[in-house]
């Protein structure tokens, strides 16, 4: 049986293709909103950047 031989930069090389292919197959948060939105999960507001209502606070 033949031995692997030791690259160093193999571990290197494998991270900066790893952090490429994330980077290329990340969703932008509109994307990711839009995705959420089409799945149910999420009102159609939030793809209208508007912030949530907040409730009125009465003085008591």
């Amino acid at each position: 049986m033949s031995r692997q031989r030791h690259n160093p930069d193999t571990r290197k090389r494998r991270a900066r293709e790893t952090a490429a292919y994330d980077a290329a197959n990340t969703p932008t948060p509109e994307d990711y909103a839009r995705d959420l939105v089409h799945r149910g999960l999420a009102s159609p507001d939030i793809l209208d950047r508007r912030p949530r209502p907040r409730p009125h606070r009465t003085e008591a």
